[in-house]
């Protein structure tokens, strides 16, 4: 399941979809209990240090996913695609592209 399924999709693709369905997880997982029943101490021993993206803001549990994300913004520009140069005006229209666009 780590590998591309087909010789037409890049590594490239296959690591921004990767990225961008971690964010997706890692953002539902961080949601506050909605039965209002949660304590301080919930949770307490599954603490893991977080790592927040700078630039836009998207929060990671795993350091692996954290650096793999930083490798999507340009250094010089945060929302110019490192993987393929389009310029984007705010992180919205920066993960709509990294998550919808052909970078093949």
């Amino acid at each position: 399941d780590c590998k591309p399924d087909t010789a037409d999709q890049t590594d490239q693709q296959f690591w921004a979809a990767q990225l961008a369905a971690a964010a997706t997880e890692e953002v539902a997982s961080n949601s506050p209990s909605l039965d209002g029943c949660s304590s301080a101490t919930d949770g307490m021993a599954d603490v893991k240090p977080r790592k927040e993206c700078l630039a836009c803001g998207l929060v990671f549990l795993d350091p692996t996913l954290y650096f793999l994300h930083k490798g999507l913004h340009s250094d010089s520009d945060p929302w110019k695609c490192n993987l393929c140069g389009h310029e984007c005006q705010d992180k919205y229209q920066f993960h709509t592209h990294v998550i919808s666009a052909d970078h093949s």
